[in-house]
C-alpha cells in the first residue's frame, strides 16, 4: 500500500468516531450525505485518496454507501464493534491476493451450496441478468485495462449476490469485505507486473462465462453439490492465473 498505516488508521477512527458523534447530536443521520472528499480531507489534514480508502472500508462494513457521481451517503448506524471490524480490515490489507483467495474460497464454497438451497426466485433473475452482463462485456471484448476494471465490477457484483442469496448475514458480509480486496489485488498485480498482454493470453475470459454459468445452473437447480464444485473450479482457475502472473 501507498499510505503511512499510523495516518490511515487515525483517519479511519477520525471518521468514525466524528459519524458516531454526529449521528448521537442528531445532526447526522441514515439517508445524509458526508461531507465532500476534498472538506474531509481538509478536516483530517490527510490526502483525498486516505479520505477514498477510508471510505471504501466503511462502505464495506456496512456505515455508508459510495454512489458515482453523487456522493457518501451514511447507511446505518455504527456499532461499538466498528473499530474493531476497521482494525481487522486493516490487517487483511497486509495479506497477498493469493492468501485473501484461500479465505475467499473458504467463504464462498459455504455460501453456493447454501444460496442453491435458499436463493429466491428474484434473486436467480439478479443472477441470471448479472451473468448476462459479463457476457456480453467478454463478447465485446477485453482489450484495455478499463474493459478488465468493468468486467472486474461486475464480477465482484455476482459473486456478492450468490453471498446474499446464501441468506446467512454473516456469510454475506465477511465476504463483502473480503471481494473487494480481492478484485483491488488482482488489479494490482496486473498493473505492477506490467502483464496486462499476459493476463489477456492466460486469462481465457470466454471460460468465465461458462463457469459463472455452470454456478448459476447448479444453484437454479437447488443441487448444492454442484454449486460447491463449480465454484472451486471457477476459483482455482482464477488463483492458477494470478500466481503465474506474480
Amino acid at each position: 500500500m501507498m499510505f503511512e498505516p499510523q495516518k490511515l488508521t487515525r483517519a479511519y477512527e477520525n471518521i468514525v468516531d466524528q459519524i458516531e458523534h454526529d449521528i448521537t447530536a442528531g445532526r447526522l443521520q441514515v439517508g445524509d450525505q458526508l461531507p465532500a472528499e476534498r472538506e474531509l480531507a481538509e478536516q483530517f489534514q490527510v490526502s483525498r485518496v486516505v479520505i477514498r480508502e477510508a471510505s471504501r472500508h466503511l462502505e464495506a462494513l456496512g456505515i455508508v454507501e459510495v454512489r458515482q457521481g453523487s456522493g457518501t451517503y451514511v447507511r446505518s448506524v455504527p456499532t461499538p464493534m466498528l473499530a474493531h471490524s476497521l482494525t481487522l480490515l486493516l490487517k487483511l490489507e497486509e495479506a497477498s491476493l493469493l492468501d485473501l483467495y484461500v479465505v475467499r474460497q473458504a467463504l464462498e464454497l459455504v455460501a453456493a451450496p447454501r444460496a442453491a438451497q435458499y436463493a429466491t426466485p428474484e434473486e436467480m433473475t439478479a443472477l441470471r441478468e448479472c451473468t448476462e452482463e459479463m457476457a456480453v462485456l467478454i463478447r465485446q471484448g477485453i482489450h484495455s485495462e478499463d474493459d478488465f476494471q468493468a468486467l472486474t465490477t461486475k464480477d465482484e457484483e455476482f459473486h456478492q449476490m450468490i453471498a446474499e442469496a446464501s441468506h446467512n448475514s454473516p456469510l454475506a458480509t465477511l465476504l463483502s469485505a473480503i471481494l473487494p480486496l480481492v478484485m483491488r489485488g488482482r488489479l494490482q498485480i496486473v498493473s505492477r507486473t506490467g502483464g496486462f498482454q499476459r493476463f489477456l493470453e492466460r486469462s481465457a475470459r470466454e471460460n468465465v462465462s461458462d463457469e459463472h454459468t455452470n454456478i448459476v445452473n447448479s444453484i437454479a437447480n437447488r443441487d448444492p453439490r454442484a454449486a460447491e464444485h463449480f465454484v472451486y473450479l471457477h476459483l482455482q482457475r482464477s488463483m492458477a492465473t494470478y500466481r503465474d502472473l506474480e
